[in-house]
């Protein structure tokens, strides 16, 4: 008798156990969510304060130093470009393939505006950050950007990284120079790198704007009005080109 009431006491608590933990919040962990990811509500109709917590130390190696550099700059470490097409009409592309590396460089007026790279072949050229390093490192080491605003020709930006943003495309401010780490998941390793300076990520737009007024007819106008006839095309083979380089 004494021993049939121990178990019922004991399938109680196992259920009561059971039900708590169906019923209690769910709690998340991940060993890639950014530490620094800041839990507080923006008012995105007022101008955001600027800050520098989330900056890191200014970029001393690699490609991402020629961030706002002359283009001569560039041509003397890769040489002349396999390929050049118009994007935005305002940038011009430079397409480098180089030995197990693939370099893209956006340039306006002549000024460097943004560098991607990937492929084994571009760890020697880019800096602290490597292609095929663990991403876990990456959160261990560099402070992350998750809510960038600055100023474009007198108009604000601010962009907004999600959750999935943080993984898979995350973005480290080093001094006046954004980069973008593109991270394969699967693998937990860094697929490829992008420099930008402030205008290249206004234009890209690679994040969620924080922006409460949808685009105007006019703005939609415009937004077409900046692809260039060549720029599908050109974009499409650099495209292929990009697939096959990470295939390697």
């Amino acid at each position: 008798m004494k021993s049939l009431i121990i178990k019922i006491i004991g399938i109680m608590l196992l259920v009561v156990f059971l039900v708590y933990l169906f019923y209690s919040p769910q709690l998340e962990f991940d060993v890639l969510e950014n530490p620094n990811r800041s839990t507080s509500k923006t008012d995105h109709n007022d101008k955001a304060p600027q800050s520098n917590q989330n900056m890191n130390p200014k970029i001393t190696s690699g490609l991402g130093t020629l961030i706002g550099k002359p283009m001569d700059k560039i041509t003397e470490k890769l040489g002349q470009a396999d390929r050049t097409y118009h994007y935005m009409k305002k940038y011009k592309t430079f397409i480098f393939q180089q030995k197990d590396a693939y370099v893209i460089v956006l340039s306006k007026a002549g000024k460097v505006n943004a560098i991607y790279m990937t492929g084994e072949g571009s760890r020697k050229m880019s800096g602290p950050i490597k292609v095929n390093d663990n991403a876990t490192n990456l959160y261990n080491s560099y402070s992350m950007n998750t809510e960038p605003h600055f100023e474009v020709n007198q108009k604000a930006y601010h962009f907004e990284l999600s959750d999935f943003d943080t993984k898979t495309q995350a973005l480290i401010q080093f001094d006046d120079v954004y980069t973008q780490v593109f991270i394969d998941q699967q693998r937990n390793k860094i697929q490829g790198i992008r420099f930008l300076d402030k205008e290249a990520l206004a234009d890209i737009n690679p994040y969620s704007e924080q922006n409460d007024d949808p685009l105007t007819k006019e703005e939609l106008d415009q937004e077409a009005e900046r692809q260039t006839a060549d720029q599908t095309k050109n974009q499409l083979l650099t495209l292929y080109d990009l697939t096959n380089e990470m295939r390697k």
